[in-house]
């Protein structure tokens, strides 16, 4: 770090009234975000971000951002925005947990207060952020925290392990998961770019074409081994999948299987 060097541009302290979240966008600086109470949702580009008091997290220029959930009631976090003369260095752990996380608190606060001045000093507020990124450099800082796609992927293979269950759902999974439905459902969109419903459906009509394929199960058959409840929610999705329906897909693929 100490071969780059860092401008200050402005920053500030959040307190949610539980209204919101995070805008979603794409901007030419750095961000240090530091939360002083509460749980942040965060994501940069296919990564995941659960902060919880204490914790940081560096979002980088050029990089899209944003919130994943609401903010919650009574969520504090400090923001400080910066521009460094090159991309930050991959030695500089992208979040994780402060040490000293009540001496990182003064030094945003002493940003804030030199900020306020009418004639703030530049070359102070340069030193306070150098303090505060070396704060989160400082040795013996705990591990990074951990990523919400760890969550989204867990999420993803109870579908491939049981897909075939009649009560899988976006809910149930959350309750196996221990896990808010609607935070679950927004992190499985953001890191499989499809809906966990979807997801399910498709693999369901995955199977029930492979099975249509290489068994004599008649199709009421396939459409309860697949997990589906409703013959008809069941055509509607496999024709959406395969532009056939199960009857037609069968024979078209067990003729093909004569000509060959």
């Amino acid at each position: 770090m100490d071969n780059f060097s860092f401008t200050p541009l402005n920053g500030g302290r959040f307190i949610s009234r539980g209204k919101g979240r995070h805008a979603v966008r794409t901007i030419d600086s750095n961000e240090i975000i530091f939360v002083i109470k509460g749980t942040l949702t965060m994501f940069e580009e296919t990564r995941f971000f659960d902060l919880h008091t204490g914790d940081y997290l560096l979002l980088r220029r050029g990089k899209k951002h944003g919130g994943i959930l609401d903010y919650p009631p009574g969520l504090s976090f400090f923001w400080l925005h910066f521009n460094s003369n090159g991309d930050f260095p991959e030695t500089m752990p992208q979040s994780g947990h402060a040490v000293r996380p009540e001496q990182l608190a003064i030094y945003f606060q002493s940003f804030l207060a030199e900020q306020q001045e009418q004639f703030p000093d530049e070359k102070n507020k340069s030193l306070l952020l150098e303090l505060i990124l070396r704060e989160l450099t400082r040795p013996g800082t705990l591990p990074p925290a951990p990523q919400i796609s760890t969550l989204a992927r867990r999420a993803g293979e109870l579908i491939k392990l049981r897909f075939a269950d009649h009560t899988l759902s976006l809910n149930s999974a959350a309750e196996i998961l221990h896990c808010n439905t609607e935070y679950l459902g927004k992190i499985f969109h953001l890191h499989y770019h499809e809906t966990f419903t979807a997801m399910l459906n498709r693999t369901r009509a995955e199977y029930a074409a492979k099975l249509l394929i290489e068994s004599n199960n008649s199709i009421k058959e396939i459409i309860f081994e697949c997990g589906f409840n409703d013959p008809a929610y069941f055509r509607r999705i496999f024709f959406r999948r395969f532009a056939a329906t199960p009857t037609a897909f069968r024979r078209f693929h067990r003729n093909s299987k004569i000509n060959t």
